[in-house]
């Protein structure tokens, strides 16, 4: 039987005119599926698609035909056909809300096209079914991301992480929420970088992280997928365990407070990564790795309570510091000074600063360690003095400098460790100093991406531009060095901090390969043949 544009235009309006009375004409729908199905002009074809979406309501008898006949068009040779049944797919379930989950996974099926067009058609589509049923959509995109393919998978996070910024609370409500929170806490389990990252964004849009009881949720899931239990393998292949823990960090950090504690990540950082520091600068941008490391620890220290072992972490801590501040010359050269690091300093004392509240007797128990620390707190604070006296002239005489943001974290840093000593120094030493971080301003302390329960605060800021009184000098002489011996900051001040890479390093996920792309025609085949997009099951058949 040979199906014209003009037939199935007699068929709409017999079926319009019909008003009431429509579904006593199933025959007139039934020429339409087959016209779908049968039709050899292109036109005819787009036009029966158009038509099914338009009365699909109104023949539910008729309803597997209707669906079979438009995911037919889907696989049509001619991509104009197959973008019209796209966009007619969301009329399939715009009035039977039952097939929602059915068309959402269809249409996550159909985001591995290659045609730019055709993949911005299908998101729309997409958009219009979430936009109807969001819980029941969302559902059936997440239950494709569990079943198909790699492309599959990549392409549905893509589509999570850029389309649902531009949905509201109206249409994402807290069912659908919770079908999000649902699914991400599975797929966390074997998230690459890239993944995990969308996923904690789409954990941060819901309502989990609006209690305390979510905050404390989502630190544990994050926990669990940075795998805390096993050993910190730095040169484990593509750098895994360390862009697994700095990527973990940074995901942690925004939801940590007074009642949501880091401990466990502050235990792993001390007990596993710090002891392999110095090995990092063998690493492609080594300083900054390092820096990026120290200053995770820093911040995580803010939020630490005391808990169990906490001395082997003020061990771990301690045993770096001595690295950093070393011990006067046996010479008695006190003006001549080693390069100071000034950001590992910052990071690693007050970390030790915080730890060190929940055991003071570490220090007060060994009176050999204490006169020994003490001794290079005093040689490491006359470099400092040095420091902050020409830092402060540089700015006295250059007023555009003030301006700048290097100088004043610099100074800020070097008062930061000022402050720190001073505390240690008395006797018995003391831990109740508040600082501000000397990279975290007043509003990025305050702007937390997460409302927080009670936090808990760092301080007031040191004065920028407050002169300190050395603690105990014998004369008021300027060092020769200052970092690295030429009045700069050091690289570790300089350098762009470091950050992860975003999938490379969860190659040890099962089935992942940080470099996979798999090879794709120009579209997908959904009914059999290779790649289908239900795989070989075809279990998108109802």
């Amino acid at each position: 039987m040979t199906y014209t544009v003009d037939q199935l235009y007699s068929n709409c309006d017999e079926l319009t005119n019909a008003k009431d009375k429509i579904s006593e004409h199933p025959d007139k729908f039934q020429i339409i599926i087959d016209a779908a199905k049968n039709g050899q002009d292109p036109s005819v074809k787009k036009l029966a698609s158009q038509l099914i979406g338009r009365f699909f309501k109104h023949f539910p008898s008729l309803h597997f035909q209707a669906f079979e006949a438009v995911f037919d068009l889907c696989e049509d040779d001619d991509v104009n056909i197959r973008k019209q049944s796209i966009r007619d797919l969301p009329n399939l379930c715009k009035d039977n809300k039952e097939n929602t989950l059915r068309i959402a996974d269809i249409l996550a099926q159909l985001l591995q096209s290659d045609d730019p067009q055709e993949q911005n058609i299908t998101a729309n589509s997409l958009i219009a079914v979430i936009t109807s049923d969001a819980p029941s959509a969302i559902k059936g995109i997440f239950q494709q991301m569990e079943i198909g393919d790699e492309l599959v998978k990549e392409r549905c996070f893509k589509f999570l992480s850029t389309k649902f910024k531009i949905l509201g609370k109206e249409i994402i409500t807290k069912e659908a929420e919770d079908v999000i929170i649902e699914y991400c806490k599975k797929f966390l389990e074997s998230a690459t970088g890239e993944e995990f990252k969308i996923i904690m964004q789409l954990l941060n849009n819901t309502h989990l992280p609006k209690t305390l009881m979510g905050q404390r949720e989502i630190v544990k899931l994050i926990q669990k997928h940075a795998d805390l239990d096993q050993p910190f393998d730095l040169h484990e292949s593509n750098n895994y365990s360390l862009h697994m823990i700095t990527l973990a960090v940074n995901a942690a950090l925004p939801y940590l407070s007074s009642s949501v504690d880091s401990n466990a990540f502050m235990r792993y950082m001390c007990e596993q990564v710090l002891p392999h520091l110095e090995e990092m600068e063998s690493l492609e941008n080594g300083e900054s790795v390092q820096v990026a490391i120290l200053r995770q620890l820093a911040e995580l220290a803010t939020y630490t309570t005391n808990y169990e072992k906490v001395d082997e972490s003020i061990e771990s801590l301690f045993k770096k510091l001595l690295i950093y501040m070393p011990a006067p010359p046996t010479n008695g050269d006190l003006d001549t000074f080693p390069k100071q690091e000034f950001s590992f300093v910052e990071c690693l004392l007050y970390a030790f600063h915080k730890l060190a509240r929940f055991s003071p007797q570490f220090l007060t128990n060994d009176e050999e360690r204490l006169k020994d620390f003490k001794l290079r707190l005093q040689y490491f604070a006359r470099g400092l003095q040095g420091c902050i006296k020409k830092l402060n002239e540089k700015l006295s005489s250059d007023e555009s400098l003030k301006k700048e943001k290097q100088p004043n974290e610099l100074l800020q840093m070097t008062s930061n460790i000022n402050t720190l000593i001073k505390d240690i120094f008395r006797s018995p030493p003391i831990y109740k100093a508040n600082i501000t971080l000397s990279w975290k301003d007043a509003d990025a302390t305050s702007n937390k991406t997460v409302v927080k329960t009670a936090p808990e605060t760092n301080g007031t800021s040191v004065n920028r531009q407050k002169r300190h009184t050395p603690i105990t000098f014998d004369s008021d002489s300027s060092p020769n060095k200052i970092s690295r011996g030429n009045g700069k900051p050091t690289s570790s001040e300089q350098q762009k901090i470091y950050t992860p890479p975003s999938g490379k390093y969860s190659t040890k996920v099962s089935g992942y390969d940080g470099n996979r792309r798999p090879g794709r025609g120009s579209r997908p085949n959904v009914r059999g043949g290779k790649p289908s997009y239900r795989g070989s099951s075809r279990n998108w058949r109802f």
